[in-house]
């Protein structure tokens, strides 16, 4: 099988065998979208950024993540980026980088409190690391599974 591009006037045609297909219009790039490694969601309640996500396993939407809540436990998405209201859309990064010039962590990991992120390990609900400080303003998101105890 042959493929031959003919262009004339910038109109292409493209034969595929005995097959011919003409393109009309050559269209422009489209608006870039989010990256791969961020979702929008929608807020189930107002939340606010560099906050700890889950994902509603009844609704879908987005919400504020906590060790202390037993649904969140394979739910947690990584960390929000922007602040949203209740309903509103919000986006959540799944992994990469996230800086934040108000932190101060010391390097090592992170992990998800209660509705917060903390660098000490819970006593209670279960373990889950969902970053790691890679500098005093900057985080690595990197969601692992949680331990239940």
């Amino acid at each position: 099988m042959s493929i031959t591009t003919l262009t004339v006037a910038n109109r292409e045609s493209i034969t595929i065998g005995s097959e011919s297909i003409s393109v009309v219009t050559i269209g422009t790039q489209g608006p870039q979208g989010i990256a791969a490694a961020e979702q929008i969601f929608i807020a189930a309640e107002a939340m606010n950024a560099t906050l700890p996500a889950a994902v509603d396993s009844t609704t879908g939407k987005a919400k504020i993540a906590s060790n202390l809540v037993l649904s969140d436990i394979n739910n947690v998405l990584g960390v929000t980026t922007g602040a949203a209201a209740e309903g509103e859309q919000v986006t959540v990064k799944q992994a990469g980088t996230v800086n934040n010039n108000s932190w101060t962590w010391v390097s090592g990991a992170i992990y998800l409190g209660d509705r917060v992120l903390t660098q000490t390990p819970p006593a209670a609900g279960f373990i889950q690391i969902v970053a790691t400080a890679t500098s005093a303003t900057s985080i690595l998101i990197n969601v692992q599974l949680p331990i239940a105890r």
